[in-house]
């Protein structure tokens, strides 16, 4: 979690819960390792990495080094980063095939939606929307397993 507030938050539940096995980390996932700057904003959903000077300088990971400190596998991985979409996962599609499941926000004023689909296109064998959303940004959920529910097939990208 990028923002210090709810990175704080975040923190809090994790120590509130001992029994989960959570570990909070500070920091953004981005296309390269080092240092990002992050706009915090009132609403969250506005709040992101920017190129601008932001308000506050935060840690970046890539999804590989991500990966690597979470053993080099996830059964499970959400990613809702604002727009960043195409940035970390465009750089991580060997990195991908090590994620069982992945659920995706994309943001298509932010990124290039068509470019975020050809990439967990061409590391998931399958692609399921997630319907009945109050909002208009894709929720996708990119499996490399059969999904044992009913959700409708993305096609035609």
């Amino acid at each position: 979690e990028p923002s210090s507030a709810s990175h704080r938050l975040l923190a809090a539940n994790a120590r509130a819960n001992p029994n989960c096995a959570w570990r909070t980390h500070h920091g953004a996932a981005w296309s390269q390792d080092g240092t990002i700057a992050f706009s915090n904003a009132a609403l969250s959903t506005a709040s992101r990495v920017t190129t601008e000077p932001g308000d506050e300088r935060v840690p970046a990971w890539t999804l590989a080094r991500l990966l690597a400190q979470a053993g080099g596998r996830a059964d499970l991985v959400k990613i809702d980063i604002e727009g960043a979409e195409e940035a970390v996962l465009g750089g991580g599609q060997g990195e991908l095939a090590q994620i069982g499941t992945l659920v995706v926000e994309i943001h298509p004023d932010r990124c290039r939606e068509l470019a975020v689909m050809g990439i967990l296109r061409d590391a998931f064998p399958r692609l399921y929307a997630i319907p009945g959303r109050k909002s208009l940004k894709p929720l996708i959920l990119a499996t490399q397993h059969d999904a044992p529910w009913c959700l409708p097939t993305v096609s035609g990208v």
